[in-house]
């Protein structure tokens, strides 16, 4: 039986992942020769709270704040119900705002902002996720949306 050469496939988001996430692991066996400390893991700062309030209808943005001590080799980035949020809300009405990252030292601050436009019911059910990946580990932190009480008339 003849072969039949196949037209290479084009990289999907998963196979991007997987090179992003070896090519840390590769990194982190060169660490002493860069200087870092090994064992300053990333770590989320806020928000601090699991439970934001909100009013359903209006825009709104929750900033996540991470900390790594790796500039160019940190990955920040926000998962709804454990898939990216572009395959979640792929209308866009809910994105990822683009990073901002601050230096102190050798500690970069790495803000990544999740945004509404505009928030809706299913938004009070779904599982948010902010999460920072670096080659010293992983750090996650699990946000629930609910409903701001009604102001309650005197």
């Amino acid at each position: 039986m003849p072969l039949i050469p196949r037209a290479p496939a084009q990289p999907g988001l998963e196979t991007i992942c997987t090179l992003l996430m070896f090519g840390l692991l590769i990194t982190s066996s060169c660490l002493g020769i860069h200087g870092r400390p090994l064992n300053k893991r990333p770590a989320i700062l806020n928000p601090e709270s699991c439970t934001i309030f909100t009013k359903e209808g209006g825009n709104f943005t929750i900033n996540c704040t991470a900390q790594s001590t790796w500039r160019d080799f940190n990955l920040v980035y926000w998962l709804a119900n454990n898939n990216f949020i572009e395959n979640e809300f792929p209308d866009g009405r809910v994105s990822e705002g683009p990073e901002i990252i601050n230096q102190t030292q050798n500690v970069y601050t790495v803000q990544k902002s999740l945004i509404f436009s505009p928030t809706k019911q299913e938004d009070f059910n779904t599982n948010f996720t902010c999460v920072i990946q670096d080659p010293a580990g992983v750090d996650v932190k699990h946000i629930i949306l609910k409903k701001e009480p009604a102001a309650a008339n005197v």
